[in-house]
């Protein structure tokens, strides 16, 4: 709670009210401040890349559930992301479901961004997630959910998942329809779903 007074700019909330973004642990109650992470966290929200700053990259693993919970609360921030934001926080989630989670190099041509793999006592599963941050009405065409099969189908993953911003046109969902154990499409109402589930 210290800490919490110290660091928090904002307004004063009474105890209960209150998620604190500093150290939100054994259910810390008091007054505190708070701030929203986009405005204590801006360079999660801006286009610049930050592959090369080890320090900040340690901090946003660090704010994984703090900026997800917020997300839950402001999803329209999910479009705000930058591209590779919108593909740690995806990795995230996958990663949470218990997959072992690669996030591919950012240099790649395209066909993945993400690889996921889920062990059981049954066996391996291998599968490649593409992420597509897009505006609300730019909706993802069949060109792109065929060229993701087809990698998937060169490289033998159990399934590819497509997962955007936005949503998919009425030719993506045919060409899905007969492949659903091999195909998934997830549109924003599933990553906010994700999002929900994930804060539980």
């Amino acid at each position: 709670m210290n800490i919490n007074e110290d660091k928090a700019i904002g307004i004063r909330k009474p105890r209960g009210l209150v998620t604190y973004p500093y150290s939100n642990k054994d259910g810390a109650q008091g007054f505190s401040k708070y701030m929203p992470l986009k405005d204590l966290y801006p360079k999660l929200f801006s286009s610049e890349e930050l592959e090369n700053n080890a320090e900040l990259q340690i901090s946003l693993n660090e704010v994984n559930d703090e900026l997800i919970a917020y997300l839950v609360q402001h999803p329209e921030f999910i479009r705000s992301l930058n591209p590779r934001k919108f593909e740690e926080l995806i990795a995230e989630i996958f990663r949470n479901k218990g997959y072992e989670v690669t996030l591919t190099p950012q240099t790649r041509d395209g066909g993945k961004d993400i690889i996921a793999v889920y062990n059981s006592p049954f066996g391996h599963q291998m599968f490649i997630v593409e992420c597509k941050k897009y505006k609300e009405d730019h909706k993802v065409g069949v060109e792109l959910v065929r060229g993701l099969y087809g990698v998937k189908s060169a490289e033998r993953y159990t399934q590819a998942i497509l997962v955007t911003t936005s949503s998919f046109t009425e030719d993506a969902k045919k060409f899905v329809k007969p492949l659903e154990y091999e195909l998934a499409l997830k549109d924003f109402e599933d990553i906010k779903k994700w999002c929900m589930d994930y804060s539980k």
